[in-house]
């Protein structure tokens, strides 16, 4: 992963409040397409500048073509403030990730909640940073759908993984195709899909006490039909796949 840094030259203005939570707006916004990995930014003012470190999944990956509108937005209204660009200063790499390669056209994509981004390019298994597919919202300007589900998600699982209050709720939402949650994540699956050709799945959470034969006997829970992926072994990401239902899982983890 590549790192950053960004710069605001405060010399003309010196430091301000609404100067700040443009620079926080941003961040967010740049989170929002993935254009960084981690939206949690520490803010530094120093001497004439603002500065904020990230890290970003391509070397190109700050440029506007990459931008939602929102985050374009948030960028000019800086720049209007400061009279002078904004600076984004390359500093080095994070060692322990590796960057994004861009790879030919999947012949499927995964909606899955790990990682710095919910898209998973199905062959390769390798996360893809949400500004690399159209924008889906309706609004034709981000992600918003996606984020909705992923921020839903995350605090679903959280629920579920602190267990006692809420836990057999919180499975049920991520296991059960027909579950609020899991009615979300099929549309946002359907809305990428539809825009850019490519089968997109939806990711099953799959934490059931039964026995690995049961496991392997276990049909596709839409349609019924047998989904296991012939010579899956209980480590596979995807071990279940059904084209008809749009529908991807793993063997449990709690056999």
């Amino acid at each position: 992963m590549f790192t950053f840094d960004i710069l605001l030259d405060l010399s003309k203005t010196g430091y301000q409040a609404e100067i700040a939570e443009h620079l926080e707006s941003l961040i967010s916004c740049l989170y929002d397409s993935r254009q960084i990995t981690n939206g949690d930014c520490t803010v530094v003012h120093a001497a004439n500048t603002l500065r904020v470190s990230v890290t970003c999944p391509e070397m190109d990956a700050l440029d506007a073509k990459n931008s939602t509108a929102y985050g374009k937005h948030r960028l000019e209204k800086i720049e209007e403030v400061l009279q002078m660009p904004v600076q984004f200063i390359p500093t080095g790499n994070d060692p322990r990730y590796l960057p994004y390669s861009d790879q030919e056209k999947p012949s499927f994509y995964v909606l899955y909640f790990a990682g710095y981004s919910p898209l998973i390019h199905g062959d390769s298994g390798e996360l893809i940073p949400l500004y690399k597919i159209p924008f889906t919202y309706h609004d034709d300007a981000c992600y918003n759908d996606i984020l909705f589900w992923s921020n839903n998600y995350e605090r679903i699982y959280g629920l579920w993984f602190n267990g006692a209050v809420g836990e057999q709720f919180a499975r049920r939402q991520m296991q059960d195709p027909n579950s609020a949650l899991s009615r979300q994540g099929r549309a946002v699956c359907q809305r990428i899909e539809e825009l850019t050709g490519v089968p997109t799945y939806y990711f099953l959470f799959n934490y059931r006490r039964r026995t690995r034969q049961q496991d392997l006997d276990w049909k596709c829970p839409l349609c019924g039909k047998a989904w296991l992926i012939e010579g899956a072994a209980p480590s596979d990401f995807i071990a279940f796949r059904c084209a008809e239902s749009r529908l991807v899982s793993g063997f449990t983890k709690n056999s």
